[in-house]
Protein backbone atom coordinates (compact mmCIF):
# COMPACT_ATOMS: atom_id res chain seq x y z
CA UNK A 1 0.00 0.00 0.00
CA UNK A 2 2.75 2.45 0.96
CA UNK A 3 5.64 0.88 -0.97
CA UNK A 4 5.97 3.85 -3.38
CA UNK A 5 5.91 6.51 -0.67
CA UNK A 6 8.66 9.02 -0.04
CA UNK A 7 8.37 10.41 3.48
CA UNK A 8 9.82 13.78 4.48
CA UNK A 9 10.16 14.34 8.23
CA UNK A 10 10.37 17.91 9.56
CA UNK A 11 10.16 19.42 13.05
CA UNK A 12 7.89 22.42 12.55
CA UNK A 13 6.74 24.49 9.59
CA UNK A 14 9.08 27.27 8.50
CA UNK A 15 9.85 29.46 5.51
CA UNK A 16 12.40 26.88 4.39
CA UNK A 17 10.12 23.86 4.63
CA UNK A 18 7.26 25.71 2.93
CA UNK A 19 9.54 26.94 0.15
CA UNK A 20 10.89 23.40 -0.34
CA UNK A 21 7.43 21.81 -0.58
CA UNK A 22 6.22 24.44 -3.03
CA UNK A 23 9.34 23.93 -5.13
CA UNK A 24 8.81 20.15 -5.29
CA UNK A 25 5.14 20.61 -6.16
CA UNK A 26 6.04 22.93 -9.02
CA UNK A 27 8.85 20.88 -10.56
CA UNK A 28 8.27 17.21 -9.65
CA UNK A 29 5.52 14.63 -9.52
CA UNK A 30 5.06 14.39 -5.76
CA UNK A 31 1.85 12.36 -5.76
CA UNK A 32 3.54 9.79 -3.52
CA UNK A 33 5.40 12.22 -1.27
CA UNK A 34 4.21 12.66 2.32
CA UNK A 35 5.36 15.65 4.40
CA UNK A 36 5.30 15.09 8.15
CA UNK A 37 5.68 17.73 10.86
CA UNK A 38 6.23 16.95 14.54
CA UNK A 39 4.43 20.09 15.73
CA UNK A 40 0.82 21.27 15.29
CA UNK A 41 -0.13 23.04 12.09
CA UNK A 42 0.46 26.74 11.52
CA UNK A 43 -2.84 27.82 10.03
CA UNK A 44 -1.27 30.87 8.37
CA UNK A 45 0.80 28.75 6.00
CA UNK A 46 -0.82 27.84 2.70
CA UNK A 47 0.31 25.05 0.37
CA UNK A 48 -0.15 24.63 -3.40
CA UNK A 49 -3.53 23.31 -4.56
CA UNK A 50 -1.90 20.32 -6.27
CA UNK A 51 -0.93 18.91 -2.86
CA UNK A 52 -3.90 16.71 -1.98
CA UNK A 53 -5.49 16.21 1.42
CA UNK A 54 -3.46 13.80 3.50
CA UNK A 55 -0.07 14.60 1.99
CA UNK A 56 0.80 16.92 4.86
CA UNK A 57 0.56 15.27 8.26
CA UNK A 58 1.06 16.61 11.76
CA UNK A 59 2.33 13.81 13.99
CA UNK A 60 2.56 15.72 17.26
CA UNK A 61 2.28 12.78 19.68
CA UNK A 62 3.89 9.38 20.24
CA UNK A 63 0.51 7.69 19.71
CA UNK A 64 0.15 9.23 16.26
CA UNK A 65 3.74 8.28 15.50
CA UNK A 66 3.14 4.62 16.35
CA UNK A 67 -0.22 4.12 14.70
CA UNK A 68 -0.09 6.53 11.75
CA UNK A 69 3.49 7.16 10.71
CA UNK A 70 5.23 3.91 11.61
CA UNK A 71 3.18 1.66 9.27
CA UNK A 72 3.94 4.08 6.41
CA UNK A 73 7.62 4.25 7.29
CA UNK A 74 8.02 0.47 7.40
CA UNK A 75 6.71 0.07 3.86
CA UNK A 76 7.88 3.37 2.33
CA UNK A 77 10.47 3.49 -0.45
CA UNK A 78 12.56 6.26 1.14
CA UNK A 79 12.65 8.49 4.20
CA UNK A 80 14.21 11.94 4.58
CA UNK A 81 15.12 13.48 7.93
CA UNK A 82 14.93 17.23 7.28
CA UNK A 83 16.06 17.89 10.83
CA UNK A 84 17.50 15.07 12.87
CA UNK A 85 15.44 14.65 16.06
CA UNK A 86 16.90 15.60 19.42
CA UNK A 87 15.53 13.71 22.42
CA UNK A 88 14.23 10.16 22.77
CA UNK A 89 12.56 10.01 19.34
CA UNK A 90 15.66 8.45 17.67
CA UNK A 91 15.09 5.35 19.84
CA UNK A 92 12.08 4.48 17.66
CA UNK A 93 14.33 4.37 14.59
CA UNK A 94 17.02 2.37 16.36
CA UNK A 95 14.46 -0.27 17.37
CA UNK A 96 13.76 -0.81 13.64
CA UNK A 97 17.25 -0.56 12.12
CA UNK A 98 16.07 -1.85 8.75
CA UNK A 99 14.30 1.48 8.21
CA UNK A 100 17.54 3.40 8.48
CA UNK A 101 19.01 1.76 5.38
CA UNK A 102 16.56 3.79 3.24
CA UNK A 103 17.01 7.11 5.02
CA UNK A 104 18.79 10.33 4.13
CA UNK A 105 19.65 13.13 6.55
CA UNK A 106 19.26 16.62 5.13
CA UNK A 107 21.71 18.34 7.45
CA UNK A 108 20.54 21.77 8.59
CA UNK A 109 23.27 22.89 10.94
CA UNK A 110 21.49 23.24 14.26
CA UNK A 111 20.88 19.49 14.31
CA UNK A 112 24.63 18.94 13.92
CA UNK A 113 26.02 21.64 16.20
CA UNK A 114 23.52 21.58 19.06
CA UNK A 115 25.77 19.56 21.40
CA UNK A 116 28.64 21.99 20.72
CA UNK A 117 26.65 25.07 21.78
CA UNK A 118 27.01 24.65 25.51
CA UNK A 119 24.68 21.68 26.08
CA UNK A 120 25.74 20.07 29.33
CA UNK A 121 24.41 17.49 31.76
CA UNK A 122 23.49 13.81 31.74
CA UNK A 123 20.38 14.31 29.60
CA UNK A 124 22.33 16.05 26.83
CA UNK A 125 24.98 13.32 26.86
CA UNK A 126 22.33 10.61 26.64
CA UNK A 127 20.55 12.36 23.77
CA UNK A 128 23.82 12.80 21.92
CA UNK A 129 24.76 9.15 22.45
CA UNK A 130 21.41 8.04 21.00
CA UNK A 131 21.75 10.41 18.06
CA UNK A 132 25.29 9.21 17.46
CA UNK A 133 24.11 5.62 17.12
CA UNK A 134 21.39 6.79 14.74
CA UNK A 135 23.75 8.89 12.62
CA UNK A 136 26.16 5.98 12.20
CA UNK A 137 23.36 3.92 10.63
CA UNK A 138 22.16 6.56 8.15
CA UNK A 139 23.60 5.73 4.71
CA UNK A 140 23.46 9.18 3.11
CA UNK A 141 23.90 12.75 4.32
CA UNK A 142 22.67 15.62 2.18
CA UNK A 143 24.29 18.95 2.96
CA UNK A 144 24.85 22.33 1.37
CA UNK A 145 28.27 22.66 2.95
CA UNK A 146 30.54 19.64 2.53
CA UNK A 147 32.41 20.99 5.53
CA UNK A 148 29.36 20.29 7.71
CA UNK A 149 29.31 16.70 6.44
CA UNK A 150 33.00 16.37 7.33
CA UNK A 151 32.27 17.65 10.85
CA UNK A 152 29.46 15.08 11.22
CA UNK A 153 31.87 12.39 10.04
CA UNK A 154 34.51 13.52 12.51
CA UNK A 155 32.17 13.78 15.52
CA UNK A 156 30.05 10.68 14.95
CA UNK A 157 32.36 8.45 12.90
CA UNK A 158 29.70 7.98 10.26
CA UNK A 159 30.40 6.19 7.00
CA UNK A 160 27.45 7.85 5.28
CA UNK A 161 27.93 8.99 1.70
CA UNK A 162 27.85 12.73 1.05
CA UNK A 163 25.62 14.32 -1.56
CA UNK A 164 25.44 18.02 -2.30
CA UNK A 165 21.95 19.43 -1.79
CA UNK A 166 20.41 22.69 -0.70
CA UNK A 167 16.90 23.91 -0.09
CA UNK A 168 15.57 26.51 -2.49
CA UNK A 169 16.50 29.66 -0.59
CA UNK A 170 13.23 31.36 0.52
CA UNK A 171 14.47 34.65 -0.88
CA UNK A 172 12.74 36.47 -3.70
CA UNK A 173 15.74 36.98 -5.96
CA UNK A 174 13.46 38.50 -8.61
CA UNK A 175 12.54 41.24 -6.15
CA UNK A 176 16.18 41.69 -5.16
CA UNK A 177 16.99 42.02 -8.86
CA UNK A 178 14.53 44.91 -9.11
CA UNK A 179 16.19 46.53 -6.10
CA UNK A 180 19.57 46.19 -7.79
CA UNK A 181 18.25 48.09 -10.81
CA UNK A 182 17.20 51.11 -8.75
CA UNK A 183 19.54 54.11 -8.89
CA UNK A 184 21.80 54.50 -5.88
CA UNK A 185 20.73 57.20 -3.43
CA UNK A 186 23.30 58.90 -1.16
CA UNK A 187 22.87 57.76 2.43
CA UNK A 188 24.70 57.35 5.74
CA UNK A 189 26.85 54.23 5.71
CA UNK A 190 24.91 51.31 7.18
CA UNK A 191 26.23 48.19 8.93
CA UNK A 192 24.20 45.02 9.51
CA UNK A 193 25.25 42.98 12.57
CA UNK A 194 24.02 39.39 12.64
CA UNK A 195 20.77 37.96 11.31
CA UNK A 196 18.82 37.15 14.47
CA UNK A 197 18.82 37.29 18.26
CA UNK A 198 20.87 34.11 18.49
CA UNK A 199 23.70 34.88 20.97
CA UNK A 200 26.16 33.14 18.63
CA UNK A 201 26.04 36.31 16.52
CA UNK A 202 28.12 37.94 19.30
CA UNK A 203 26.40 41.29 18.84
CA UNK A 204 27.87 43.15 21.79
CA UNK A 205 31.40 41.96 21.00
CA UNK A 206 31.02 43.38 17.48
CA UNK A 207 29.50 46.62 18.81
CA UNK A 208 32.57 47.21 20.98
CA UNK A 209 34.93 46.62 18.06
CA UNK A 210 32.97 48.99 15.82
CA UNK A 211 32.80 51.64 18.52
CA UNK A 212 36.58 51.51 18.98
CA UNK A 213 37.61 51.24 15.32
CA UNK A 214 35.09 52.76 12.91
CA UNK A 215 34.57 56.50 12.87
CA UNK A 216 30.97 57.78 12.64
CA UNK A 217 28.63 58.60 11.08
CA UNK A 218 27.07 55.23 10.34
CA UNK A 219 23.88 53.39 11.21
CA UNK A 220 23.74 49.89 12.64
CA UNK A 221 20.84 47.61 11.71
CA UNK A 222 20.38 44.63 14.02
CA UNK A 223 17.69 41.99 13.30
CA UNK A 224 16.46 40.63 16.64
CA UNK A 225 12.98 39.37 15.80
CA UNK A 226 13.67 35.65 16.37
CA UNK A 227 16.26 33.16 17.55
CA UNK A 228 16.95 34.36 21.10
CA UNK A 229 15.31 35.01 24.46
CA UNK A 230 13.94 38.31 25.72
CA UNK A 231 16.76 38.81 28.24
CA UNK A 232 19.44 38.59 25.57
CA UNK A 233 17.48 40.82 23.19
CA UNK A 234 17.15 43.46 25.91
CA UNK A 235 20.89 43.29 26.60
CA UNK A 236 21.71 43.80 22.92
CA UNK A 237 19.25 46.67 22.49
CA UNK A 238 20.50 48.40 25.66
CA UNK A 239 24.14 48.03 24.60
CA UNK A 240 23.38 49.24 21.08
CA UNK A 241 21.49 52.29 22.26
CA UNK A 242 24.13 53.17 24.84
CA UNK A 243 26.97 52.97 22.34
CA UNK A 244 25.34 54.32 19.18
CA UNK A 245 22.22 56.20 20.26
CA UNK A 246 19.77 56.89 17.44
CA UNK A 247 22.17 55.37 14.92
CA UNK A 248 21.31 51.94 16.34
CA UNK A 249 18.25 50.44 14.63
CA UNK A 250 17.02 47.14 16.10
CA UNK A 251 14.45 45.13 14.14
CA UNK A 252 12.24 43.59 16.81
CA UNK A 253 9.30 42.25 14.78
CA UNK A 254 9.11 39.87 11.83
CA UNK A 255 8.86 41.91 8.64
CA UNK A 256 7.26 40.92 5.33
CA UNK A 257 9.96 39.61 2.96
CA UNK A 258 9.75 42.64 0.67
CA UNK A 259 10.18 45.06 3.58
CA UNK A 260 13.13 43.14 4.99
CA UNK A 261 14.69 43.11 1.51
CA UNK A 262 14.42 46.90 1.47
CA UNK A 263 16.36 47.01 4.75
CA UNK A 264 19.06 44.80 3.24
CA UNK A 265 19.28 47.05 0.21
CA UNK A 266 20.36 49.93 2.49
CA UNK A 267 23.23 47.91 3.98
CA UNK A 268 26.81 48.70 2.94
CA UNK A 269 28.60 46.18 5.15
CA UNK A 270 27.31 43.07 6.95
CA UNK A 271 29.04 41.21 9.77
CA UNK A 272 28.32 37.57 10.58
CA UNK A 273 30.75 36.60 13.32
CA UNK A 274 29.00 33.42 14.51
CA UNK A 275 31.41 30.49 14.98
CA UNK A 276 29.30 28.19 12.80
CA UNK A 277 26.89 28.25 9.87
CA UNK A 278 24.07 30.73 10.58
CA UNK A 279 22.07 33.25 8.58
CA UNK A 280 22.74 31.75 5.17
CA UNK A 281 19.64 33.26 3.58
CA UNK A 282 20.69 36.72 4.71
CA UNK A 283 24.27 36.21 3.55
CA UNK A 284 23.22 35.05 0.09
CA UNK A 285 20.77 37.95 -0.28
CA UNK A 286 23.45 40.47 0.64
CA UNK A 287 26.00 38.94 -1.71
CA UNK A 288 23.42 39.00 -4.49
CA UNK A 289 22.85 42.69 -3.76
CA UNK A 290 26.59 43.29 -4.05
CA UNK A 291 27.21 44.14 -0.39
CA UNK A 292 30.45 43.67 1.49
CA UNK A 293 30.20 40.70 3.88
CA UNK A 294 32.46 39.78 6.80
CA UNK A 295 32.36 36.14 7.96
CA UNK A 296 34.03 34.09 10.65
CA UNK A 297 36.79 32.22 8.74
CA UNK A 298 36.43 29.16 10.98
CA UNK A 299 33.00 28.34 9.51
CA UNK A 300 31.89 26.12 6.66
CA UNK A 301 30.25 29.01 4.73
CA UNK A 302 33.67 30.71 4.58
CA UNK A 303 35.15 27.54 3.08
CA UNK A 304 32.29 27.23 0.60
CA UNK A 305 32.52 30.82 -0.63
CA UNK A 306 36.28 30.55 -1.02
CA UNK A 307 35.72 27.43 -3.13
CA UNK A 308 33.25 29.05 -5.56
CA UNK A 309 35.14 32.34 -5.83
CA UNK A 310 32.92 34.66 -3.78
CA UNK A 311 34.80 37.54 -2.14
CA UNK A 312 34.12 37.65 1.60
CA UNK A 313 36.17 39.19 4.41
CA UNK A 314 37.58 37.94 7.71
CA UNK A 315 35.50 39.21 10.65
CA UNK A 316 38.45 38.81 13.02
CA UNK A 317 40.37 41.45 11.08
CA UNK A 318 37.84 44.25 11.67
CA UNK A 319 39.64 45.27 14.85
CA UNK A 320 42.72 46.09 12.74
CA UNK A 321 40.96 48.22 10.12
CA UNK A 322 40.32 51.92 9.84
CA UNK A 323 37.01 53.25 8.53
CA UNK A 324 38.17 53.52 4.92
CA UNK A 325 39.39 49.94 4.69
CA UNK A 326 36.40 48.62 6.62
CA UNK A 327 33.85 50.05 4.17
CA UNK A 328 35.85 49.83 0.93
CA UNK A 329 34.48 47.26 -1.53
CA UNK A 330 35.63 47.41 -5.11
CA UNK A 331 32.85 47.31 -7.73
CA UNK A 332 34.51 44.37 -9.50
CA UNK A 333 34.10 42.22 -6.37
CA UNK A 334 30.52 43.34 -5.90
CA UNK A 335 29.59 42.45 -9.48
CA UNK A 336 31.44 39.15 -9.40
CA UNK A 337 29.70 38.06 -6.18
CA UNK A 338 26.32 38.90 -7.69
CA UNK A 339 27.05 36.83 -10.81
CA UNK A 340 28.24 33.81 -8.84
CA UNK A 341 25.25 33.78 -6.48
CA UNK A 342 22.87 34.17 -9.42
CA UNK A 343 24.56 31.27 -11.19
CA UNK A 344 24.49 28.91 -8.21
CA UNK A 345 21.07 29.67 -6.72
CA UNK A 346 18.21 29.40 -9.20
CA UNK A 347 15.42 26.97 -10.01
CA UNK A 348 17.28 25.30 -12.88
CA UNK A 349 20.15 24.39 -10.55
CA UNK A 350 17.76 23.29 -7.79
CA UNK A 351 15.80 21.01 -10.14
CA UNK A 352 18.92 19.23 -11.42
CA UNK A 353 20.22 18.91 -7.88
CA UNK A 354 17.05 17.36 -6.41
CA UNK A 355 16.53 15.11 -9.42
CA UNK A 356 19.98 13.72 -8.69
CA UNK A 357 19.05 13.34 -5.02
CA UNK A 358 15.89 11.36 -5.84
CA UNK A 359 17.66 9.27 -8.48
CA UNK A 360 20.29 8.10 -5.99
CA UNK A 361 18.21 7.22 -2.95
CA UNK A 362 19.39 4.50 -0.56
CA UNK A 363 17.21 1.39 -0.70
CA UNK A 364 16.14 -0.89 2.08
CA UNK A 365 18.26 -3.98 2.41
CA UNK A 366 16.55 -7.35 2.17
CA UNK A 367 13.25 -5.78 1.26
Amino acid sequence: MYSALTIHLFTRESNYSTSFIKFLAEHFDITNHIFVFRYPRNQKIKYPDKIHFGQILFIDSKVKFLFKLLPMAIQARSIYFHFLPIGITPIFWLILPGLLSKTSWMLWGDDLYWIKTGKIGIKALIFDYIRGRLIRKIPRILAFMEGDYKIAKEIYNTKAKYQYAVYPIPTDFDYLEKIRQKPSIPHIKTILVGHSANPLNKHIEIFKILKGQISPPYNIICPLSYGGNSIYIEEVVTAGKNMFGEQFIPILTMLPPWEYSEYLSKVDVAIFHAPRQLGLGNILSLLFLGKKVYLNPDTTPWQYFQKIGVKVYNSFEISNLDSTDFFEFLPKYSLNNYKIIKEHFNDEVYVDMWKNVFDNEPTMRNK
